[in-house]
């Protein structure tokens, strides 16, 4: 999983730097934009974008799946 947390909706070449990452790193199963315009201490914004995949992962501990 890849996330961008941006100040803004948008950026330059948003999908060129998608398909090149989703290529170049095929262990990448999703990517998500997240959007955070408060001027605070707090990383993630409350919106979230799914720009590629299925916007979740599914991952394994030993066997429970989590």
């Amino acid at each position: 999983m890849c996330i961008f947390v941006l100040g803004e909706n948008s950026f330059k070449k948003e999908k060129e730097l998608t398909k090149e990452l989703s290529e170049k790193f095929k262990n990448i199963k999703t990517i998500i934009k997240n959007i955070n315009t408060k001027k605070t201490n707090v990383i993630l914004g409350e919106k979230n974008i799914i720009i590629f995949g299925k916007g979740y992962i599914q991952d394994k501990l030993r066997k429970i799946h989590i």
